[in-house]
């Protein structure tokens, strides 16, 4: 086997599956809706879709708060859309704005474009929900806190009780 035929890939789709991508867009506003701690909610999930690295890291600790949240009875997302997802974008097809969220239309990455279609699905969601979003005053104190000089990037702690029934409780501490 050569090195290229080491690498795994998945085949390039121009758009992901709607209805999967509501389905998880579902899940995705249950746990904004639920941010309490700080963390950012909306703001940080939109921040996070602009490249793989960071939406990587939120989807992953996503995944472990909803599958505590459900007592390990469902997952967040597939593995497949996960992989779509966090799939790096390459640098001559990424558009102005960057890697993920770059300029809207019919030529843009499927990439782009599935991270695009997540985060509308998503904003549908929160639409017909009690929610609220964070006043523009807290997102620019959270941007500037987590983007200032001295800032060190760190993911939000929880406290979590181990669900009743359920072993090996996962959590974002296990994910250096």
């Amino acid at each position: 086997m050569t090195g290229k035929d080491e690498l795994m890939t998945l085949p390039k789709l121009a758009d992901h599956d709607i209805t999967q991508l509501r389905e998880v867009a579902d899940r995705i506003a249950t746990l904004i809706q639920r941010n309490s701690d700080g963390s950012g909610g909306l703001p940080r999930f939109v921040e996070a879709l602009r490249q793989s690295g960071p939406i990587a890291e939120l989807l992953i600790e996503y995944s472990v708060r909803w599958f505590n949240d459900s007592n390990g009875e469902s997952v967040l997302l597939s593995p497949e859309l996960y992989w779509v997802l966090t799939e790096t974008v390459p640098p001559e097809e990424r558009g102005t704005a960057g890697e993920g969220l770059g300029q809207a239309g019919m030529n843009c990455h499927p990439v782009t474009r599935t991270r695009q279609m997540l985060l509308i699905c998503v904003l549908e969601k929160l639409s017909t929900r009690p929610w609220r979003p964070e006043t523009p005053e807290e997102a620019a104190a959270m941007v500037k806190r987590r983007y200032s000089d001295t800032a060190r990037p760190v993911l939000p702690t929880r406290a979590t009780q181990q669900p009743v029934g359920v072993e090996g409780v996962i959590t974002t501490a296990q994910f250096p």
